[in-house]
């Protein structure tokens, strides 16, 4: 354990040293799966062991320091670090709701990489009012919270796949598919945090472009907790509300 600990370091760190963020970020979270697995399975004397040797400690403190370093990296920051130049685009805005698209652009040509459906969790607690406002204006829910300090936690409620049937589709023609194609969805609850203070802001529905975000790279950013996972009826209600009023 001790040598699969430092290799793991050493591996985070070459990654966010290279600005690899998202293969950092996906380490981490197979390191800390596979930590808590050998925990459970290890006995108590081998649990007693590590307590009284040193070293593998520190190492261990290290991989977990270098872990929660940097904080969770936003879609917009993904998007500008992976495609260049990045965008947001409000498509439309009713009380309690909005839909905006989050776009790439090269020349004069603008590629949807993610289409959001943001579903607010009530009226702003007035401690975001302002912020809030702005979102509405059509900025970017993270970059507005993360400018004023607050740190953005996301809890995902489900992470799979929905097929656009045709390149005709609204989604499917703001991100320029030319075929027929299955897209990564992940559904989330946005929740903020400062001061002690944690405020349940939206609940969020994602859908990727193949070309930025695939399923198998979504599941290993965002792992689902079976506890708060969403049933399939509501999987289904969710994304038939993305998608008829797209």
């Amino acid at each position: 354990m001790r040598l699969t600990v430092a290799t793991e370091t050493r591996s985070i760190a070459v990654c966010r040293n290279g600005r690899d963020r998202t293969t950092a970020t996906a380490r981490c979270q197979s390191f800390t799966l596979r930590l808590a697995q050998y925990m459970l399975r290890a006995s108590l004397s081998t649990i007693v062991a590590m307590h009284r040797n040193l070293i593998p400690l520190v190492v261990l403190a290290a991989a977990l320091s270098t872990c929660a370093i940097e904080p969770e990296q936003l879609n917009s920051e993904r998007i500008r670090e992976r495609f260049g130049k990045y965008g947001i685009e409000v498509i439309s805005s009713q009380s309690g709701m909005r839909r905006s698209i989050l776009f790439s652009v090269e020349g004069q040509v603008r590629t949807c990489r993610t289409y959001a459906l943001v579903r607010f969790s009530r009226q702003p607690d007035a401690i975001v009012r302002a912020e809030h406002e702005q979102v509405v204006a059509g900025h970017s829910i993270g970059e507005i919270f993360k400018a004023s300090g607050w740190e953005i936690r996301k809890e995902s409620l489900y992470v799979g796949e929905v097929g656009l049937d045709s390149p005709q589709h609204p989604v499917a023609a703001l991100m320029r598919l030319q075929s027929a194609q299955h897209v990564a969805v992940h559904v989330y609850r946005l929740s903020l945090r400062k001061n002690g203070q944690t405020i349940e802001y939206a609940t969020i529905t994602e859908l990727h472009h193949p070309a930025y975000l695939a399923l198998s790279e979504l599941r290993n950013l965002y792992p689902v907790d079976m506890h708060v996972a969403l049933t399939p009826d509501e999987v289904d209600d969710i994304t038939a509300l993305v998608l008829d009023g797209a």
